[in-house]
Formats: C-alpha cells, sequence, structure tokens
C-alpha cells in the first residue's frame, strides 16, 4: 500500500470505544447591534421539545480600584443562555457573540454531529441575523484511561512531557500546552494535555484536548462548514499523532 493510502487510513480511522467525551463545534460573531442576550432566550423555542432543559449562563467580572480607596468588586452579568437536550447528550449555547454545539459521550460520528450543529446553527442565524462570522473552531475533548503500571508514558504518548534519565519517573501530575500552528490546513490548533484524577481503579487517566480554529472574517457562509470539515482532519492527524499502538489497542 502507498505511503499516501496508509496515511489517508490511519486519519480517518474510527474506534469502536472512541475516547471523545466531549466534541464541539463554535461559530463567534459580530452580532446584530440590536440584538441582546435577553432575545437569546427564545432562539430555540422551536425545538424546546428536543431541548427542554435551560439555563441562563452569568459571566463574573471583577475590578480592583486604587487609590487612596482600595477595594474589589465582582458582577454577575447574564451572557446568554444553554440549553440541555433530554437525552443529556447535546448541549446548545447562545449568546449575541456566539454559538456552541457540544456532543458528549458516547460520541456516534463526524456526519451526526456535524449535521445537529449544523442543524442548530441554522436556526441561531435566523433568529439573530449576525452581521459577520469572524472565528469558527472543532475542539475534542478526550479521555484515556491507562492500566497501572506505566514504565514510561512515552508507552502510550508520542507526545508528551519527557524526564531526564537521572530523574525519577515517577508522575503524580502534569499539565502541557502546544500552540501548533498548522500550515497544511490554514489554521491554528492548540493541544492541551494532562494527567487527571484518575476514575477507574489500577487505571491513570489522561486529557488529550485538542483544539482547531480559524479567526478571521468569513464571507460565505458555505465556506465555514468547508473549513470545519477540514478541521476534522487535522483533529485526527493531530490526534493519531500524539499516540502510539498500545493506545490505539485500548478504544478496540
Amino acid at each position: 500500500m502507498e505511503l499516501m493510502e496508509l496515511e489517508s487510513e490511519r486519519i480517518s480511522r474510527r474506534y469502536p470505544n472512541a475516547p471523545i467525551v466531549e466534541a464541539i463545534i463554535e461559530i463567534r460573531v459580530n452580532r446584530a447591534t440590536e440584538f441582546t442576550h435577553e432575545q437569546c432566550k427564545t432562539v430555540f423555542d422551536s425545538v424546546k421539545d428536543e431541548f427542554p432543559t435551560r439555563k441562563e449562563l452569568l459571566t463574573l467580572r471583577a475590578s480592583v480600584s486604587g487609590g487612596t480607596q482600595v477595594g474589589a468588586s465582582a458582577v454577575q452579568r447574564p451572557e446568554g443562555f444553554q440549553l440541555l437536550s433530554g437525552d443529556n447528550l447535546r448541549i446548545v449555547t447562545a449568546t449575541p457573540e456566539r454559538f456552541t454545539f457540544s456532543r458528549l459521550a458516547p460520541y456516534e460520528s463526524w456526519d451526526s454531529f456535524r449535521s445537529d450543529a449544523h442543524r442548530m446553527w441554522t436556526i441561531y442565524r435566523s433568529h439573530t441575523n449576525p452581521a459577520s462570522i469572524v472565528r469558527i473552531a472543532t475542539r475534542f475533548v478526550n479521555k484515556i484511561d491507562v492500566p497501572l503500571p506505566i514504565d514510561v508514558i512515552s508507552e502510550y504518548f508520542r507526545t508528551g512531557p519527557e524526564m531526564s534519565d537521572d530523574m525519577s519517573q515517577d508522575l503524580s501530575g502534569f499539565f502541557m500546552q502546544l500552540q501548533l500552528p498548522q500550515k497544511k490546513y490554514k489554521c491554528m490548533a492548540i493541544l492541551n494535555e494532562a494527567l487527571l484524577e484518575p476514575v477507574r481503579e489500577g487505571f491513570a487517566s489522561f486529557a488529550l484536548d485538542i483544539d482547531v480554529f480559524d479567526e478571521r472574517t468569513f464571507i460565505l457562509e458555505d465556506e465555514v462548514w468547508e473549513r470545519l470539515d477540514t478541521f476534522r482532519w487535522c483533529k485526527n492527524e493531530i490526534f493519531e499523532a500524539c499516540i502510539t499502538d498500545k493506545t490505539r489497542s485500548l478504544f478496540s
């Protein structure tokens, strides 16, 4: 098999037990001047039977004053609304500047996830009529449970902290962030990797969080969804580049 075919097969691989705990599509906009956070409350009324749980999003804003009267204050300000589906697996968020759609585990497929997100975006757009789209992103949060003992992290992760051989290899926690310009896909990726609190006895839990985004003004909406499709492949490349065959065996 040609190298290109092997590469294509690797990044399009589907796992029976994918480690994705949350998949996210986010679209940020310049809002229409007349649209307020309170109007977000009714944006998704047409699907309220499908998304019956609704809560208001609040942003905490803190301020510090100096001079002769030093003090600090914090104010909660309404930002928008978040809805949860009846099966507790899908979350949609509407603010005047942001649309977000999330799918929680078990993640099914990109096609179904994208289709749901696009449907909810169409509703959001028709109600908010944003002036422009200025940022798009996909984010996939993976939780990988690795059986103990682990001699070295590189058994399971090709990208991770590398410790000197002159140090003890015992590790009780770490957080690593890499900011990765993606010239091939003309976008940016942020990779977060961390050791989490274990949830299963005899296992160590690792987070592999991949955020792929493009920040610019989009003229054509079709381009937005074509770019999001591209981000999926970019995410897959990064994910596969981070793990070993020993890790892959955990998902099958």
